[in-house]
């Protein structure tokens, strides 16, 4: 009965343990680059705490993709992004993000064929962090 009891207690721990090692493995292959967004109004009363927004292609560099051409499908297609933050920060940053002229960009890490993973906001070119305890 203990052997069990055991197996089913770290079973959960190492499926956990498992997926961390994963995504944190899958996060760091790829090439970061920075997109350039924009804010969107979510009116998502059951979302967590978060920023969202859309990708503003016009104002993204190309050149740092392949062939230079921005692979628009693989952003976040006909979707609104998410880029989750601690809860007190998220009412500050989304009101920056859709009312100010600030510079607004998400590095992400990005892999031709495989799902981008959103590393970093950075505004005026600074982390989401430094430029609030900045400013």
């Amino acid at each position: 009965m203990n052997k069990k009891l055991i197996i089913l207690l770290t079973l959960p721990i190492a499926v956990l343990l498992f997926i961390s090692i994963y995504w944190a493995i899958y996060a760091s292959f790829g090439q970061e680059v920075k997109v350039a967004i924009r804010g969107y109004d979510p009116r998502d009363l059951l979302s967590g705490h978060y920023i969202s927004y859309t990708i503003n292609w016009d104002d993204t560099d190309c050149t740092q993709f392949a062939d230079n051409l921005c692979p628009q499908t693989e952003f976040c297609y006909n979707e609104n992004c998410k880029f989750y933050i601690p809860e007190a920060s998220a009412e500050q940053l989304e009101r920056l993000l859709n009312t100010s002229a600030q510079n607004f960009h998400i590095i992400y890490r990005y892999k031709l064929n495989q799902p981008p993973v959103a590393l970093q906001l950075l505004i005026n070119g600074q982390p989401w962090q430094t430029f609030l305890s900045e400013n």
